[in-house]
């Protein structure tokens, strides 16, 4: 999935698809040897992974923030995604540094085998190829095995309560060199002076749902007044297999 915006410095669009892919790619416990807290995560992960493919709806927000310095944490944009079985709703929002307003940028629904689109220009909602499917956003709970493939560390951090779930704190560390990896997509001169990056999962004590990621990219270049900041993308999963209608626009 392409998903547009108008951040100030260059597109991070590429950030974003970058993010949905990212269970896909990060981390291989090469700094955690073979002792029982990595059998412990493993243990879960693998649990995470087949409860994730059991998965037929749910409800996700994903926000996207820089944090520098002087401007301290700026939210730049959030992508609201609703799956019920084949059915999906896409609400990608763009916010301004500067005043922090929110703009819709892209909408989009399918519902059976037809989906639409919002033309901003006045025209409404138009019918288009139907191209949105349901791995738009299922990496995030089809493929969590993937995150042991490239850390440097894996930990489990203890149990914490997320919207009323009890759920397990798992932790694994990006080095400069897993983060380059991950974000192939964005300039490598925007990840030069990088210093890695950490994901944060929380996984849902009893069903072994994945409920929420907390994801960092430390000291990002940006250009244009916005260098070395982190990059933080913030992913919470609600209405787990509950009953979720979405229907055609029009």
């Amino acid at each position: 999935m392409s998903i547009a915006t108008r951040s100030p410095v260059i597109s991070w669009s590429a950030l974003l698809a970058s993010a949905l892919t990212a269970v896909l790619l990060i981390m291989s416990p090469a700094g955690c040897g073979g002792n029982g807290a990595l059998s412990e995560v493993e243990s879960l992960v693998t649990r995470a992974q087949e409860a994730g493919e059991a998965i037929e709806s749910y409800h996700m927000v994903l926000t996207m923030s820089f944090e520098g310095a002087e401007a301290g944490r700026v939210k730049t944009e959030e992508l609201v995604i609703d799956i019920c079985g084949e059915d999906i709703s896409l609400t990608d929002i763009y916010y301004d540094p500067e005043s922090g307003e929110g703009t819709v940028i892209q909408e989009v629904v399918r519902a059976g085998d037809r989906q639409w689109g919002k033309d901003f220009s006045g025209s409404g909602w138009m019918e288009q190829q139907a191209t949105l499917d349901e791995e738009t956003a299922a990496v995030y709970t089809a493929h969590i095995s993937d995150y042991l493939s490239n850390s440097i560390a894996a930990q489990k951090l203890g149990v914490e309560d997320i919207a009323g779930a009890q759920a397990v704190h798992l932790r694994f560390e990006l080095s400069p060199e897993n983060l380059s990896s991950l974000l192939s997509d964005i300039p490598r001169s925007s990840l030069e002076t990088s210093t890695g990056g950490q994901v944060d999962i929380w996984i849902d004590e009893a069903a072994y749902y994945p409920l929420k990621y907390r994801m960092v990219f430390r000291n990002v270049s940006l250009g244009s007044g916005y260098e070395g900041v982190d990059v933080h993308i913030d992913i919470d999963i609600t209405s787990i297999n509950q009953p979720i209608e979405i229907n055609p626009p029009v």
